[in-house]
């Protein structure tokens, strides 16, 4: 026999049960906008400078080797004022070509890379940072740790195994 009371409290017990995972998946979808977007640690972005420095550095090392390699080449060349002036040492460009301001830069970082580190650090340093999230390394493993915990509510979802079955 059909129970108005029983269909109402199973109701309002369903109601609560998606009310309650409704906020879980609202939580746990704030969670992983978090991890996508929060600002990275200082420590994190002075370690991604680090890369720059040592690739741009490395980029104009080897220009560098080219341009006296080129002498090697040519040590007649050393006579000639003309063809000195054309070399391009400092701004580690392949003969021939103009420095450019990312050039530049990498010679910088090869000529004087340090200082120029400890400049970049020291910015980084004083600037006012946001209130960063985790690791960038660790956010992707926590990204999928909390995607594969969204509740659902499909029938295979705990909280449906759970929910007593309707009177007939």
């Amino acid at each position: 026999m059909f129970s108005f009371d029983t269909f109402t409290r199973q109701l309002g017990d369903l109601r609560s049960q998606i009310e309650k995972i409704t906020g879980a998946i609202a939580d746990r979808e704030a969670q992983i906008k978090f991890l996508q977007t929060s600002p990275p640690p200082k420590e994190d972005v002075l370690a991604a400078c680090e890369l720059v420095f040592a690739a741009r550095a490395e980029s104009a090392v080897m220009q560098i080797e080219r341009a006296i390699a080129e002498w090697h080449r040519r040590p007649l060349a050393l006579a000639d004022g003309s063809a000195i002036a054309a070399m391009r040492l400092v701004n580690a460009v392949n003969p021939g070509s103009a420095p450019t301001p990312f050039t530049l830069e990498c010679s910088l970082f090869a000529l004087i890379g340090e200082p120029l580190r400890a400049g970049v650090r020291k910015l980084i340093d004083d600037m006012d940072w946001p209130t960063p999230g985790p690791a960038i390394a660790a956010r992707p493993a926590m990204i999928a740790a909390a995607e594969k915990t969204l509740p659902t509510f499909g029938a295979n979802s705990p909280t449906c195994a759970k929910r007593p079955p309707m009177p007939a």
